[in-house]
């Protein structure tokens, strides 16, 4: 794989230019493609469409292993705050190794998915990134050694 074929994997993924073939969605459903561009357009700007991509498999870019991480977070540091939460969950967001950033009820306050080449670069990343950034109580990682889904399918 070059420098293109990174650049291409780039904007499939990214910039929304993996967008749907509108004369083959026109086809399907018998109408115009003009009709179809126009509703694409009214249902992105209600954001019932964020975007387009393509699907990458993260094995194929050292992203092979899987982690779902809880976060106990201190609250004698101020995290009872929802300014404090947000602020926290922006900079686990901002990870590039952080897939998905979720603040939770319960025992925990946060649930992260990270995606790591593996057990090596899962501590790395633990131990120098995300627990320098402060407040962490106490943290729990569950390895996800096989993946049998993973969507973000809607049911329509």
């Amino acid at each position: 794989m070059d420098d293109i074929d990174r650049e291409i994997l780039r904007l499939l993924q990214e910039d929304g230019f993996c967008g749907p073939k509108v004369t083959d969605i026109a086809k399907k459903l018998r109408t115009t493609p003009a009709t179809i561009s126009r509703r694409l357009k009214k249902l992105e700007k209600e954001r019932a469409i964020k975007g387009y991509s393509a699907e990458l498999d993260p094995k194929q870019f050292d992203e092979g292993l899987t982690n779902l991480v809880v976060l106990k977070m201190d609250y004698a540091m101020g995290y009872s705050n929802p300014e404090k939460n947000r602020l926290t969950a922006e900079k686990l967001a901002s990870i590039p190794e952080v897939k998905e950033v979720h603040i939770c009820g319960g025992d925990w306050d946060y649930l992260i998915k990270v995606r790591v080449k593996d057990a090596d670069a899962y501590y790395n990343l633990s131990q120098n990134v995300i627990l320098p950034m402060g407040g962490v109580e106490r943290s729990e990682s569950f390895v996800a050694y096989r993946t049998f889904k993973d969507t973000n399918k809607v049911k329509l």
